[in-house]
């Protein structure tokens, strides 16, 4: 599933799968040309049976092609939920 993305990050793009397990955000900010980077890339992996959220959220600079990474962050955090999922809460069907 492809997404247009406008938010206080920047415009971008996203693609997920239809449970919504494994997403892809790039975000391009409205920043100076001289900050270490132009490009928020976020990836995601939701283990909703195991009530888990896995993120790495990069900041990237890049030019043409070429991408030169500038900060790369890790995540890993607890879904608190009433019950546990047996599978994905939400699927696109569309």
């Amino acid at each position: 599933m492809h997404t247009a993305i406008q938010s206080s990050l920047g415009k971008g793009q996203g693609e997920s799968d239809r449970e919504f397990r494994e997403a892809r955000l790039e975000m391009h900010p409205e920043i100076s040309s001289m900050a270490p980077f132009n490009l928020y890339r976020i990836t995601q992996h939701y283990a909703y049976e195991s009530a888990t959220l896995e993120e790495t959220v990069e900041l990237i600079k890049q030019t043409g092609s070429t991408e030169t990474p500038w900060v790369r962050n890790h995540e890993t955090a607890t879904l608190f939920a009433t019950h546990r999922f047996e599978a994905a809460p939400t699927v696109w069907s569309k």
